[in-house]
């Protein structure tokens, strides 16, 4: 019996160790590369082949990557900050960190690693995808929200105006009509929307259908929570340092905790700075996936492959 115990304990012990070589240590988060000035290509084991890397690619110890000409990219290790491959640096190869201990912030590697590896295939769209002629409610859309100002934006109005409603459990809260702009703040004198509950707001514009979306306030203590991830992430990679992969990683942990529309506008405006990076554009189809705005999602999907 012993004997037993101890051979099945040995084997768990070896199928432990088997998993944890073969899950990934380190992702891609960054490719700097412009036609015809450089090339990125990576071997992995699973695959055994060259080939061009999507973002946010996991690496496994063994893998390899070769970079040519001008080209960069930036890989990020679990707990162990960035690497940098350039041509000076090509081949790289793909080593386990010196120390298996925990990552200095164990809430930013976990949700960093949920929302890697969830992203290793693009968003998938079935048939043709086209802007609607009709505005469309960007945020918030499908939601969570800090604590704060609520402020509602759609798109396509094209100057007409439109009424804004939010509602609750009880019906109407709030109607603001003949708005003009694409953007409106929910007022202080409106009723207070409380955390923890699931609000909807509606955009009427004449000739269109009403649209009609959901948004939810977290509550101070996720605040909190949230706030302290996010401050880790600067700890783990400064933004001077690598700012496209700081961005991914902020939006990593805003969209693990539902905060999409947060993560959105940092995206945008991220790929408003670098518009060369295909990381933030592949994040962002993922993110504009999830809110349900499809055609946003595609037109992303496509820079991010040029």
């Amino acid at each position: 019996m012993t004997k037993t115990l101890t051979m099945l304990a040995a084997i768990a012990l070896a199928l432990a160790a088997e998993a944890w070589a073969n899950e990934p240590i380190a992702y891609i988060t960054e490719i700097h590369r412009k036609a015809g000035t450089g090339e990125v290509l990576v071997h992995r084991a699973i695959d055994g082949a060259w080939k061009p890397p999507q973002p946010l690619l996991a690496l496994r110890a063994g893998d390899q990557i070769k970079v040519s000409g001008d080209a960069r990219v930036v890989v990020l290790f679990h707990g162990a900050g960035t690497t940098a491959v350039s041509a000076q640096t090509s081949p790289f190869t793909v080593k386990p960190p010196a120390s298996r201990d925990k990552p200095a912030s164990p809430q930013v590697a976990a949700a960093l690693t949920e929302f890697f590896l969830g992203k290793q295939s693009p968003p998938t769209f079935k048939g043709a995808v086209t802007r609607s002629a009709a505005p469309t409610i960007v945020a918030p859309r499908y939601t969570r929200l800090f604590p704060g100002a609520v402020v509602f934006e759609w798109e396509g109005a094209a100057g007409q105006p439109c009424t804004v409603r939010v509602l609750g459990g009880q019906g109407v809260l709030w109607e603001q009509r003949n708005v003009v702009a694409e953007k409106l703040a929910y007022p202080a004198s409106a009723p207070a929307l409380q955390p923890g509950v699931r609000y909807a707001w509606e955009l009427h514009t004449a000739g269109h259908p009403p649209q009609r979306t959901e948004f939810e306030i977290i509550g101070d203590s996720d605040a909190r929570r949230v706030r302290d991830t996010l401050a880790a992430v600067e700890q783990t990679v400064p933004a001077s340092s690598a700012p496209g992969t700081f961005t991914v990683m902020r939006a990593a942990i805003l969209s693990e905790d539902g905060l999409f529309a947060d993560a959105r506008r940092e995206l945008e405006a991220a790929e408003r700075r670098n518009p060369d990076d295909p990381t933030v554009p592949y994040v962002l189809s993922h993110v504009y996936e999830h809110i349900g705005l499809t055609a946003q999602a595609r037109q992303a999907l496509q820079r991010a492959a040029r």
